[in-house]
């Protein structure tokens, strides 16, 4: 029997005021000066003391978080208040009272916004992104996981964003989504180890080992989750040591070592149940019910999984509902009570898409086309494998393309045998009963059909094979010559007019790739690259000759370039000298200078778009190319809002984040260039394109005097400007182009 098993991440949390993120303040002395004190000085007392509980006996936050809000009543005090508050929050999250957690988390999220205390409406939104995280509605977890991080960055607060980055990393877990979920967590374990914090290590460490054991990496994870266990251990976190019991047992039984694995579900289980932590037991439970199930004591797994059942129930964790329900149908599937389990695993597959956990949707998917198989309802059987492929397409393997044929087989058969016997109830079989000589005539006009056919389909592709002869040695009128390039959208070819001798030199024919001949969008985007060319006449922008449509397809005539790309230069020289840089930069403003007049926004600027050619006395005249990208401030989109176009490391921020764009962006990615020629290295790297694209959005570039002393000051405020992230901020292209020919001409003095 295959089951799932219940590997649990530690949740993060964060504490309001940095006094109480270490537990230890001496209990026994606390509490000696609680019953000494009286009036408002128990308060102080009362928080201390609720913190030195909070992960040792939740039970007896409630209770002196009770009475602190007793003499809050009686004796104001909002920073103590929204303290208590987080704690009570917290508290309940730990008991498994999710709805008492939420409530709590709301009231202090009020009162933090009252009080506009930045860092405790981010404590109480990572609060209530915890509890949705446990309720299973994870798209919510996320949104206000990202509100706090975001609120965190901005006050500078390192322990809150990790373990805000832990709970977003949680939520992509939970679904499945595990390269999302590395990513968030390994970025919070960078930032924990930077602060040195050992709790919030040991959350990383086990939260790697999660993910580590859902890709069979058993080992490993075990080494992470030992590591976690030893410092929770230290610390005397008891909930912490309970999750890592029931994570390792997951472990062993993985290992087929059952014994070892009973045994550490059977501590985590003492644990909750002392500490009355229904989530915990339910946890638990669930996981020795898996144990009996696999070694087929069927009643005793029976028992476990509905004790689970209702814990989870009556906390209301549809994530875990729908893997208990899945484990109990399997149960009552080797029991023989077929209708019950089909009951039971659809209850469980509505619940895992309301929530989109793909992992439960696959098993759950599986088990009910196994039961549907044994009914032999095949044809319910085939609808739900081929939910199951859907679920795991990315383990889509050939054993599950043989099941669905084999299911397709028999249900196809056993619909062919009910319609069979249908005709015959009906008499209607007799009518097939033809005689010979109209089977005999029916066959030769089949025969004179046929050879007709052939006939034609010959014709046909003779002419198809003429037609693919000119079409590739033609595109209109011009005669190919060679291939040039060819990049995401069309293909570029040197061509020869044989129609108009006046076009003495060869010329560029771009062409749309035929994979997108019958794609409007697509078609409609290369026309809109000629008709904005169309719009621009300038010494420094790509000569347009003709634009047509041949058989099938679109192209653009264009005059053909000879020479390197700005890139290539780069490649070869990396920092240019600055009267060259000068000049190619006052040819690229003046271009960009043009095409903003006329309201285009080129959004694709890089230096592979920017050709150097020899004209007019210069080696190195500027010709813009490439405007596939481009738009005018007034056009539809033809991309999706939240899509990215373009080359990642010269988009704008604004790019980047999939938002409305200005002339402003091609400002940015202008400013990206000019960086690139006079420092030699791009202003933002990362290891990884969404290294990148965050270094984008929040970073600031280095200063490029630091690459470049010789600069002068006024150019290199001049491209720093250009990076600034508010649009708003950016010189625009006539400042840029006055700026720099007024830098050139003193440079030649």
């Amino acid at each position: 029997m295959r089951k799932m098993k219940l590997v649990v991440p530690l949740i993060g949390v964060v504490f309001l005021l940095s006094a109480l993120a270490a537990d230890t303040d001496d209990v026994a002395k606390l509490e000696n000066q609680l019953a000494a004190a009286g009036g408002k000085d128990k308060l102080p007392l009362l928080v201390r003391l609720s913190n030195a509980y909070l992960r040792k006996d939740p039970k007896k936050v409630l209770e002196y978080g009770q009475t602190s809000l007793e003499l809050l009543g009686r004796f104001p005090d909002k920073k103590n208040e929204l303290v208590v508050l987080d704690q009570l929050s917290q508290a309940n999250l730990y008991l498994g009272d999710y709805a008492q957690a939420l409530l709590y988390g709301e009231k202090s999220l009020e009162l933090a916004g009252k009080m506009n205390y930045r860092k405790g409406v981010g404590v109480a939104l990572n609060f209530i992104a915890v509890i949705y995280n446990q309720k299973g509605e994870y798209s919510k977890s996320r949104e206000y996981s990202t509100r706090a991080f975001d609120i965190f960055r901005e006050v500078g607060e390192k322990r809150a964003m990790a373990t805000a980055l832990t709970n977003i990393g949680i939520s992509f877990d939970m679904q499945g989504k595990y390269e999302k979920a590395l990513d968030y967590y390994l970025e919070s374990l960078k930032i924990k180890e930077e602060i040195g914090d050992k709790e919030m290590i040991a959350r990383s460490l086990n939260n790697i080992g999660v993910v580590l054991k859902i890709l069979g990496k058993n080992q490993e994870a075990l080494e992470y989750y030992s590591r976690a266990l030893r410092l929770k251990e230290e610390q005397g976190d008891r909930v912490g040591i309970a999750t890592l019991y029931n994570n390792i047992g997951v472990i062993y039984e993985d290992l087929k070592d059952y014994p070892r694995a009973l045994d550490y579900y059977r501590k985590s289980l003492a644990i909750h149940e002392e500490l009355d932590n229904p989530s915990g037991k339910a946890g638990a439970l669930h996981n020795i019910g898996v144990l009996e199930a696999l070694s087929a004591n069927y009643r005793p797994a029976l028992d476990y999984f509905q004790q689970a059942l209702a814990l989870r129930e009556q906390i209301g964790e549809k994530d875990r509902i729908a893997q208990t329900l899945i484990e109990l149908g399997k149960v009552y599937h080797r029991l023989g009570r077929y209708d019950q389990a089909v009951r039971t695993f659809e209850r469980a597959l509505a619940l895992a898409g309301e929530i989109g956990a793909q992992e439960y949707l696959q098993d759950g998917s599986l088990a009910l086309s196994t039961t549907y198989e044994v009914q032999q309802n095949y044809a319910q059987a085939l609808k739900y494998h081929k939910d199951y492929k859907n679920a795991a397409d990315n383990i889509f393997n050939t054993e599950s393309s043989k099941k669905i044929a084999e299911l397709q087989a028999r249900y196809e058969a056993e619909k062919q045998e009910q319609e069979i016997l249908l005709l015959k109830k009906n008499n209607e079989i007799q009518q097939l009963n033809l005689d010979r000589q109209k089977i005999l005539r029916n066959v030769m006009i089949a025969a004179f059909i046929l050879v007709i056919a052939v006939g034609i389909l010959l014709a046909y592709k003779y002419r198809y094979i003429f037609t693919f002869w000119k079409k590739k040695n033609y595109i209109g009128h011009y005669r190919i010559i060679e291939l040039m390039g060819s990049g995401g959208m069309g293909t570029v070819y040197r061509a020869a007019d044989v129609v108009d001798s006046s076009h003495k030199k060869t010329i560029a024919v771009k062409v749309l790739r035929e994979e997108y001949f019958s794609d409007e969008i697509q078609k409609k985007r290369f026309k809109q690259e000629a008709s904005i060319i169309d719009q621009v006449v300038h010494p420094n922008i790509v000569r347009v000759i003709e634009r047509g449509e041949t058989e099938g397809g679109l192209y653009i005539a264009m005059e053909a370039l000879e020479g390197p790309s700005l890139a290539e230069m780069l490649y070869e020289k990396r920092k240019l000298d600055i009267p060259l840089a000068l000049h190619i930069m006052v040819q690229i403003a003046d271009a960009l200078k043009s095409i903003h007049a006329m309201n285009i926004i080129h959004r694709d600027l890089k230096p592979e778009n920017i050709k150097l050619v020899e004209k007019d006395g210069s080696l190195h005249f500027v010709k813009l190319m490439d405007f596939g990208l481009a738009i005018t401030q007034h056009m539809s989109r033809l991309t999706e809002t939240g899509i990215v176009v373009g080359t990642i490391s010269y988009l704008s921020p604004e790019q980047v984040a999939g938002e409305d764009i200005s002339i402003a962006s091609d400002i940015h990615s202008l400013g990206v260039i000019f960086y690139e020629m006079l420092a030699g290295v791009k202003p933002f790297i990362g290891e990884t394109t969404l290294d990148l694209m965050k270094q984008i959005l929040d970073s600031e570039p280095i200063e490029i005097g630091k690459f470049r002393p010789d600069l002068d000051r006024s150019l290199a405020d001049l491209v720093m400007f250009m990076l600034k992230k508010d649009p708003g901020l950016r010189p625009s292209a006539p400042m840029i182009y006055t700026v720099l020919k007024n830098l050139e001409a003193y440079a030649h003095r």
